[in-house]
């Protein structure tokens, strides 16, 4: 008798922990119109939590090109055109990610995401996947990588930050105090390994070049480093001649193709 009264007993208790449909939350009403329903499964197999066996991991993908890309991890898959993939609840143990673009996967890897850990990536159809950052959830400051949670990057471009405004101001100043424009170039060269520009600033660099041969050969080395490459267009205007804005068209047509 007391073995049925401890059984009854956990039983009720069981159902009355157990989240009942409706009762909480607010009801957003269907506004699909199509007549046809399908029952996914019965009503009684609901899964109220996420089974943690195999530990937890997330992985953070982003992709500075413009398009509209998929990419997958494990069983989970994410379409955007924002270039930001942030995927949560995955189990710490080895499973593949998988990139792709218009239905033809450009990149696949097997990722060994580690338990309490995110992985934080760079991807770039040309060049790769790289790693930025393999983060201890459990030792961070804060519960996202960055000062904030849409900003977990810090930078641009395989982890190189950007100069801020002041600091570019700087840097300008002293490559317009170069006479020739071979020096500017070289002055320009020691910069570029260490930080990342923008479109804008890759123009005021060009405009100061008295060549048009110059301002192409800068053109050239500063488009993987810029952060806003769809912008790049805008640098045609910065050529004297006609000539000068012919190549450049060419040589962002090509490089765009690869």
């Amino acid at each position: 008798m007391k073995k049925s009264f401890i059984l009854l007993f956990a039983c009720v208790s069981f159902l009355g922990f157990s989240q009942e449909i409706g009762s909480a939350g607010k009801l957003f009403k269907n506004e699909n119109r199509s007549s046809e329903r399908i029952e996914l499964m019965p009503k009684e197999n609901y899964r109220w939590s996420m089974p943690y066996d195999y530990g937890y991991a997330e992985v953070f993908v982003r992709i500075p090109e413009v398009g509209r890309f998929t990419v997958s991890v494990g069983d989970q898959q994410i379409t955007n055109s924002n270039g930001v993939f942030r995927f949560f609840d995955l189990s710490a143990r080895p499973q593949q990610l998988t990139i792709s673009y218009s239905g033809i996967v450009l990149y696949q890897v097997s990722l060994r995401p580690r338990n309490n850990h995110r992985m934080v990536f760079d991807f770039f159809s040309r060049k790769g996947l790289f790693l930025l950052e393999d983060l201890d959830l459990r030792t961070a400051n804060q519960g996202y990588y960055g000062s904030q949670w849409n900003d977990f990057w810090n930078g641009y471009y395989g982890g190189i930050g950007m100069m801020r405004k002041s600091e570019f101001e700087q840097f300008f100043t002293l490559y317009k105090k170069e006479m020739f424009d071979r020096e500017k170039l070289k002055f320009f060269q020691m910069q570029r390994d260490v930080t990342s520009f923008t479109t804008d600033q890759i123009a005021m660099l060009m405009s100061d070049l008295s060549f048009d041969d110059s301002k192409l050969t800068l053109a050239k080395e500063a488009y993987a480093l810029v952060a806003d490459p769809q912008n790049y267009y805008k640098l045609r205007e910065t050529f004297s001649f006609e000539s000068g804005k012919e190549r450049f068209t060419h040589f962002l047509t090509q490089i765009r193709k690869r």
